[in-house]
């Protein structure tokens, strides 16, 4: 199966495969275009060379055309079913957030559901199905062990930390887990270890210049964030500039940026201490942002 690499190389060429899409499937999957299938991680666009080789004119396969008429397509699909009138208003394409942050919803949901049926630090350590097809889940709490019934059950845990769970009522989730992974040295469903550092510094701390084709001045960070190329040798993936992107996220005098570092190349970053990874992303925040005297950083969040 054509990987990412492959696929970019075969159809845009090397460069823009190193400083275009490396980046950008470093930043979005903090995976390996090396390994990473092309049709299963970019489904959208693997689709538009299949668009492109079936406008019957278009015998070299040209992507630009294949792009222009897929956009053409939801143009239509979007008049034909348009977003619900109480919706705010959005551009496709643009993110968004709630004002106080995406925590906003999980703890809402907590508000609505309320505390009888949002459970806190409640750890499934078995689940099995009775002869009526009613789950039984067992969980380690601070209150001893709970069991609870259930008709359905759904899981959003991280595979590694399912192992076991699941064997009496999905007997091959083990291969899953278990199964050796040769072509990318890997066993079961990988997670790459990735870090996420918020820091925030004063807008006279970044570098002063003009951008080009009239985006604006750096110290305004006019536009949605940055990614970097592996081989610029910064070792942060990407940087989101948080207080452009959603207004009142920071002071007026401040820039506020989310980072992300590691990822599958770059797994060493799981043996780093929080005061190590901070200081890799200073590092990185002043590689291509900073000037050269700019103060340390205020932290604002890590995980």
């Amino acid at each position: 199966e054509e990987t990412i690499r492959q696929w970019g190389e075969r159809i845009l060429g090397e460069e823009v495969f190193l400083r275009c899409i490396d980046p950008f499937v470093s930043g979005v999957y903090a995976g390996n275009p090396e390994t990473l299938s092309m049709k299963a991680a970019l489904p959208k666009i693997a689709r538009i060379e299949d668009i492109s080789y079936g406008i019957g004119w278009n015998k070299g396969g040209a992507l630009f055309y294949g792009g222009l008429k897929r956009q053409v397509e939801l143009t239509k699909e979007r008049k034909a079913d348009p977003p619900a009138p109480e919706w705010p208003e959005f551009e496709y394409g643009n993110p968004g957030s709630f004002q106080k942050g995406l925590g906003t919803l999980p703890y809402t949901i907590q508000q609505k559901l309320g505390d009888e049926k949002i459970k806190l630090q409640w750890k499934l350590v078995q689940l099995e199905k009775d002869n009526d097809g009613i789950y039984q889940a067992t969980f380690d709490t601070p209150d001893g062990s709970q069991t609870l019934r259930a008709k359905t059950v759904v899981s959003t845990a991280p595979a590694h930390a399912l192992p076991g769970i699941f064997d009496s009522v999905l007997p091959g989730a083990h291969v899953l887990f278990d199964k050796i992974r040769s072509e990318i040295d890997r066993i079961g469903i990988y997670h790459p270890p990735v870090a996420a550092v918020t820091v925030a510094y004063p807008k006279q701390s970044f570098r002063d210049v003009e951008l080009p084709n009239g985006f604006g001045n750096l110290q305004t960070l006019p536009g949605f964030g940055s990614l970097n190329p592996r081989t610029e040798g910064v070792r942060t993936l990407g940087t989101l500039w948080s207080s452009s992107l959603f207004p009142g996220r920071a002071p007026p005098d401040y820039n506020l940026l989310l980072n992300y570092i590691g990822g599958s190349r770059d797994t060493a970053i799981a043996d780093l201490s929080e005061e190590e990874i901070i200081g890799e992303v200073d590092k990185g925040c002043r590689q291509v942002l900073l000037k050269p005297d700019a103060p340390p950083p205020k932290v604002l969040g890590w995980k």
